[in-house]
């Protein structure tokens, strides 16, 4: 099992709905096993001595390297990186769950 994080920190917050909107028509891609979103919860103090918190996260199972590896060419990732909302920073992570 493989699993890709991802953070996302919005320009606009305003804009939170619409990204998580995409993000659940993306867990409908048929590379991915699970799909999970979450919300952040907590006050960035944003004093530059701390850990950045981003806006949104996703977390997607994938069976292979196989579907991990073509899911960036898949019309649902397609669509979220074209019809999403403008992102600051997208910080992303792909690790082999089996292997901890």
């Amino acid at each position: 099992m493989y699993r890709h994080i991802s953070i996302f920190t919005l320009k606009n917050k305003n804009e939170i709905n619409r990204l998580v909107e995409l993000l659940n028509e993306v867990g409908k891609c048929t590379f991915i096993v699970n799909n999970h979103i979450g919300l952040n919860i907590t006050d960035n103090p944003n004093d530059g001595k701390g850990p950045d918190f981003g806006d949104v996260i996703q977390m997607i199972d994938f069976a292979t390297q196989e579907d991990l590896d073509a899911y960036p060419h898949s019309k649902e990732h397609l669509k979220l990186f074209h019809e999403g909302p403008e992102m600051i920073k997208v910080t992303a992570i792909d690790y082999q769950i089996d292997n901890l």
